[in-house]
């Protein structure tokens, strides 16, 4: 591998690391300042960020996959001001990992 390709390589995993860490951050400021709506925002969107970044190809359970529907109804749900909910009626047992 070439000199350039490592670097690349490298640069690739560091970057969502690296927004990731920056979302955490940004949520741990919003909850010293008590701007809870922005810190759970900021979760939300961090926790689908992981999901994104570690799931490439993999099979994933369907519990990954609620939890991260419910991340992005989170954020919805705040950016449109509760105006819709979502309410999902799963077996538990469907959700083993």
């Amino acid at each position: 591998m070439t000199k350039e390709a490592e670097i690349n390589a490298l640069q690739s995993q560091i970057n969502p690391h690296f927004l990731y860490n920056t979302l955490e951050t940004i949520r741990g400021q919003a909850l010293c300042c008590g701007a809870t709506s922005i810190a759970d925002t900021t979760k939300a969107l961090a926790e689908i960020f992981r999901y994104n970044i570690s799931q490439k190809g993999a099979m994933i359970s369907l519990k990954e996959e609620l939890a991260n529907i419910d991340a992005y109804m989170r954020i919805q749900s705040i950016r449109f001001n509760d105006r819709f909910t979502l309410h999902s009626d799963v077996a538990e047992d469907s959700c083993r990992s």
